[in-house]
């Protein structure tokens, strides 16, 4: 058994097993680090390996994609899937093409998806076709491939659950393995979508509730870094195009506030939690504040949405002021600890 089906064999297992993790490396740097950590399987993020190249998610090639896929499965022995974006063509055979490309790089899993470039949906038909020929290019190699299809109407401004299943049982039908809606928001529509179909789903996990503009202070800790001399610092970008825009277009680099410090040897020297748990109990304790002084608000672990609109429009506007202030609080507690990161690893 040669190192790739070994690899192909473990993802299946994964799948067939319990729920499991599956981090998004940048990076060969990035992908070491998680192996570390214990992960037992890396997927490749396209926005975070776009944002490596200084441009916006779906503004790479399929050649840079394969090189990055070869980079990231030599670094590991962790089984390895690729974001193959819409598979860099609109046809059914580009997709196809892409499937093939990626599995003579080592990777043993890859997505498909019905987005796009120009800012469209694919019509199901097409959409399914693109799928089929995928599935056939998957299961036409020596090793067990697994062809992940996804529907992105929730994160495309169509948030419609009926339509995403119907899309995603005609992509189960079509021969994918794995089925994937990134967007979806509760447990009811995640129940929904795995009671619809038979196959494994992935669910992407979002942190609604963080700590605000920290990205603002990357040049702060680009300096710090370069000033201490001993620091590589990787970035977790945040995959939201609105959001990158607005610092792409300032020409500043773009993140989500993670931030891990290690050296050349990928040992760690420090790192800066997301959000402090200061923060995290200042913000409970101001919602339950702001809850017990409306009574009309109701319960805090009641759903927002069963509220009358204006009641609903008062919460919202005294939740966000809640999170503004405690957002400058997290700006200020962020620039202090990686200072003193900073300061520790220079002497």
């Amino acid at each position: 058994m040669n190192r790739q089906e070994k690899k192909a064999l473990e993802f299946r297992a994964l799948h067939a097993g319990t729920a499991f993790v599956i981090p998004n490396p940048w990076d060969a740097g990035s992908a070491r680090v998680l192996a570390a950590l214990g992960f037992k399987a890396l997927a490749t993020t396209s926005s975070g390996f776009a944002f490596t190249l200084g441009r916006l998610d779906g503004r790479v090639t399929l050649d840079e994609v394969a090189e990055h896929a070869a980079a990231l499965d030599k670094a590991t022995d962790l089984p390895l899937s690729v974001d193959l974006e819409n598979g860099y063509g609109a046809d059914p055979e580009d997709a196809a093409l892409a499937i093939r490309r990626i599995a003579q790089v080592g990777a043993v899993g890859g997505s498909i998806e019905d987005y796009d470039p120009s800012g469209r949906i694919y019509e199901l038909h097409h959409a399914t076709e693109r799928v089929a020929a995928a599935a056939e290019a998957a299961h036409g190699l020596e090793f067990p491939f697994t062809l992940t299809a996804r529907a992105e109407n929730h994160i495309r401004g169509h948030p419609d659950l009926i339509d995403t299943i119907a899309r995603l049982q005609a992509f189960e039908n079509a021969g994918a393995d794995v089925l994937y809606a990134p967007g979806l928001r509760t447990v009811d529509e995640i129940r929904a979508l795995c009671e619809a179909v038979s196959k494994p789903v992935n669910v992407l996990a979002i942190v609604e509730d963080w700590c605000g503009d920290v990205v603002a202070n990357v040049p702060i800790i680009e300096r710090l870094a370069s000033e201490s001399g001993k620091l590589n610092v990787r970035y977790a970008q945040r995959d939201s195009t609105p959001f990158i825009d607005r610092y792409l277009n300032r020409g500043q680099f773009k993140s989500i506030p993670v931030f891990v410090f290690f050296d050349e040897d990928f040992r760690e020297l420090g790192h800066w939690i997301e959000r402090p748990a200061s923060v995290t109990e200042i913000r409970a304790k101001r919602r339950n504040q702001i809850f017990a002084a409306h009574p009309e608000f109701g319960s805090p672990d009641a759903p927002v949405d069963v509220l009358p609109e204006e009641v609903r429009v008062r919460l919202q506007g005294e939740l966000a002021k809640m999170r503004d202030e405690t957002t400058k609080f997290a700006n200020a507690e962020v620039i202090r600890e990686l200072r003193e990161i900073a300061t520790r690893v220079a002497a």
